[in-house]
């Protein structure tokens, strides 16, 4: 068997970045280019920005190793990115003018199949993940595909080119035209549905990777997705029938969206953990946020990686507290904002719990909610 220092890595181009892999052997080294055949690059391209290790084993083993090396790859060029990309986990697809679709949906919900399907009539550029430039340039992750390889054992997935599958060509790059968040199984009547911005913001950032470390990310987001004429969600059964649809709403002159000025409230970007806020006895104040944005009467907080729609009473107190206050305080504010009410004391009260426990305030009595892990 050739040692591995004899075997020369294998370069793959994913999501813009180069990754080298190293293979313990000419056979692995072989398997994979022909697995990753879409992504393989030359050497002589440049040097790689990220190296990972193929897995040495038994023949059981292949397949599972398989699977983890792509995973590895794959959280190579995320972390290649993080600052200058949106990466979405969907499947993405373009036409022959470059536009392209992106099928937002989480790990397990039909993201793989949805892609194989659109792929017979449009172009592939990845069944996981949709890496975006804040421009909208879209770089593809010409991955092989994770095919379940027997239905009864859900952990063995075979990694199958795109090339096996008979997937049409993957293009250099392409330009974000469309998001459609895919719903399997959900309520009939089944099709496209246009989601509002706030709703179709949350969507986006439930199913994204690093959002936080972008420049002023809601803002960036929300003008990127305005510009492609906002977030669609599918309600589908079975993809198949849908296809069509999604073609044509690729197609569509669809205007881009011109939302209500946002008003931004920036917070402080996350390097690892949120630090503890010391607040006065028998005050509330926020706790560290990363970024949030007034949109439509509600506000959108990011905390990382997971975001907060507060509308109502609840947006009226986090808006208040720029600065800590009493309870008294945000009950005179609420009463001023939505009009006297008996049970005014309670309902601040209980949307103070409710902030509390989405770690977005700190109470000066209580302990520190901006040590609260998001």
């Amino acid at each position: 068997m050739t040692s591995a220092d004899a075997v020369p890595p294998l370069h793959v181009r994913v999501m813009g970045v180069t990754v080298a892999i190293e293979s313990p052997d000419e056979e692995t080294r072989a398997r994979l280019a022909h697995q990753w055949s879409r992504a393989v690059v030359p050497a002589e391209d440049g040097p790689a920005a990220r190296t990972v290790q193929a897995l040495d084993g038994p023949p059981e083993l292949q397949e599972a190793h398989d699977y983890t090396l792509t995973t590895q790859v794959t959280l190579a060029a995320l972390q290649a990115t993080v600052g200058n990309r949106f990466n979405l986990h969907a499947g993405g697809l373009a036409d022959r003018d470059g536009r392209v679709l992106a099928l937002v949906a989480g790990s397990g919900t039909g993201k793989t199949t949805a892609t194989r399907v659109l792929a017979e009539r449009l172009d592939y550029l990845s069944d996981e993940t949709v890496s975006l430039e804040v421009d909208g340039t879209v770089h593809p992750h010409a991955k092989p595909l994770s095919v379940m390889a027997d239905p009864t054992k859900a952990g063995q997935k075979l990694q199958l080119s795109p090339d096996d599958l008979g997937l049409l060509p993957t293009p250099h790059a392409g330009r974000l035209a469309r998001i459609v968040v895919l719903r399997r199984g959900g309520p009939a009547p089944h099709g496209l549905v246009h989601l509002d911005p706030v709703e179709g913001l949350l969507e986006l950032i439930a199913q994204s990777s690093s959002l936080g470390d972008v420049p002023d990310p809601l803002t960036t987001l929300l003008r990127l997705v305005e510009s492609v004429g906002g977030v669609f969600a599918l309600e589908y059964a079975e993809i198949a029938d849908h296809v069509d649809d999604l073609v044509a709403l690729l197609a569509e002159d669809v205007p881009p969206e011109t939302a209500s000025a946002p008003v931004r409230h920036p917070g402080r970007r996350y390097t690892g953990n949120f630090v503890a806020i010391d607040v006065p006895p028998g005050r509330v104040a926020r706790s560290e946020w990363v970024d949030a944005l007034v949109l439509d009467h509600d506000v959108l907080v990011l905390r990382h990686g997971r975001a907060v729609r507060l509308a109502n009473l609840m947006a009226t107190v986090w808006l208040e507290l720029e600065s800590p206050r009493t309870p008294a305080e945000l009950v005179a504010v609420a009463e001023l904002a939505h009009g006297t009410h008996p049970e005014a004391v309670a309902l601040v009260e209980q949307a103070l719990d409710r902030l509390e426990g989405e770690g977005l305030i700190v109470r000066g009595d209580s302990e520190p909610a901006g040590m609260i892990g998001a």
